[in-house]
């Protein structure tokens, strides 16, 4: 069976951006109306986040299991990368392969991969590498971003994640309710579970079940873990705004390819978070404010 890779979904680890922090109410949900408050300043905050996030470098393990039938391993394999800048833009690099870094052959492919990126990238001018910077948080297929107005949306409680009060929101697909596009009706296939920090109006931590039959089998889960940066890389942040990453990525179902359907379990983690100083030029235009309540 192909291996199932989860990498799309970091796509909501986005692009670049300066954040300023705004004054505002803590929202503990505990009417429709907060929550509703609540939902949209989490709506406004993923964006300015999502750009932010293409600041920083960090390292990638992820490890992906298939199972057959009788739930035996048919594969299991492991990939390390590095996301670092190439001309300005992010660039996947990997350095790994089940535990061991590329032989010659994987080698060379990751240097012609990495040498055309050089080369492509040196030809683009500023405006180009602004859109190429910026479509990369653009296209979720997750209901974090349409919680507001495609979701039916109610707190189920209110938890401690990380020393950090969270409101606990279980959202499914409004009846009747047809996306739009491509992003909007994958979405609606989903129901979703999101652990809301109350303080900073982001998510801790989201978890979607596959309602339908559509790249995955129905019943499939995807659970996204995420990390308050001025937290846990120690001491105060020198940034008005503090910034979210994902620091996990678990993935568990089952997918058919052509004939054959099989189950995964899909990990990646991320560590070692570094911001790197990026072209001013590239942030014209795309400064996004973070609305967060008093500390």
């Amino acid at each position: 069976m192909v291996a199932v890779r989860a990498v799309w979904r970091t796509m909501l680890v986005g692009a670049v951006v300066v954040a300023t922090m705004l004054c505002g109410k803590t929202t503990k949900a505990e009417t429709p109306e907060e929550l509703t408050v609540l939902l949209q300043r989490m709506e406004r905050n993923l964006t300015a986040n999502q750009i932010q996030m293409l600041q920083y470098t960090n390292d990638e393990l992820w490890h992906n299991r298939n199972f057959d039938k009788h739930g035996k391993v048919t594969l299991d394999e492991t990939a390390r990368y590095e996301t670092v800048f190439v001309e300005g833009l992010p660039y996947r690099k990997k350095v790994e392969e089940n535990g061991k870094p590329l032989n010659g052959k994987q080698a060379a492919a990751e240097a012609k991969r990495y040498a055309q990126t050089v080369a492509e990238r040196k030809q683009m001018g500023v405006e180009a590498k602004r859109r190429s910077l910026l479509s990369r948080h653009v296209n979720f297929d997750l209901p974090l971003v349409y919680l507001p107005t495609l979701f039916d949306n109610r707190v189920v409680g209110h938890e401690q994640v990380a020393g950090r009060e969270a409101v606990v929101v279980e959202s499914t697909p409004r009846v009747g309710v047809v996306g739009s596009g491509a992003g909007e009706q994958s979405a609606l296939r989903e129901k979703e579970t999101t652990w809301i920090d109350v303080q900073d109006a982001m998510p801790v931590r989201v978890e979607t079940t596959q309602l339908v039959d559509a790249g995955v089998l129905a019943g499939t889960t995807f659970r996204l873990d995420y990390q308050r940066l001025e937290d846990a890389l120690g001491g105060a942040s020198q940034r008005s705004a503090p910034v979210w990453a994902m620091s996990q990525v678990d993935a568990k179902g089952a997918m058919k390819i052509y004939w054959m359907t099989g189950r995964f379990e899909t990990v990646q983690t991320f560590t070692n978070y570094k911001r790197f100083r990026v072209d001013v030029r590239l942030l014209d235009d795309s400064v996004q404010v973070m609305d967060s309540a008093p500390r």
